[in-house]
């Protein structure tokens, strides 16, 4: 069971550093489903959207002279962020879903499906490209 984001399989704006973690988070799960399966050994990642806990409070553990000058706490979702801010589900509630996804060998763990359609655009600029591209080797006899 490994824990990613939402943003590990759709980009936010102004977090590149944890948009780049967490999509490192969901590729190594998708690779150790695959390595792992021969052992009968699961794997499952969770990428949820907004829970309720205390992480907004972590700098409160920070020294004097690291505190950011601004409140960086909120990630930057644009039209999505009160959407998101307004789906904030509990940690209990999260923690069902992983129980169920685990006793099920479930991959994904999507706990606020609508999400979907950020994910949505982002197979259909990948699908747009492979297309775009198939038809340059096509067209130039590659």
């Amino acid at each position: 069971m490994n824990t990613a984001s939402m943003a590990g399989v759709m980009p936010i704006p102004g977090g590149s550093i944890y948009t780049t973690s967490k999509y490192a988070v969901v590729g190594m799960s998708e690779v150790m489903k695959t390595d792992l399966a021969r052992y009968d050994i699961g794997v499952s990642v969770l990428c949820p959207g907004g829970v309720i806990t205390n992480v907004g409070k972590s700098g409160r553990n920070r020294p004097a002279d690291l505190k950011p000058e601004a409140d960086n706490t909120r990630l930057n979702l644009g039209k999505l962020s009160e959407t998101v801010m307004d789906d904030m589900l509990e940690a209990k509630v999260i923690g069902d879903m992983v129980l169920e996804a685990i006793l099920a060998d479930d991959l994904y763990i999507f706990s606020h499906p609508h999400l979907k359609p950020v994910v949505d655009a982002r197979t259909a600029a990948i699908d747009e490209s492979f297309a775009r591209w198939a038809r340059y080797r096509n067209d130039h006899g590659i």
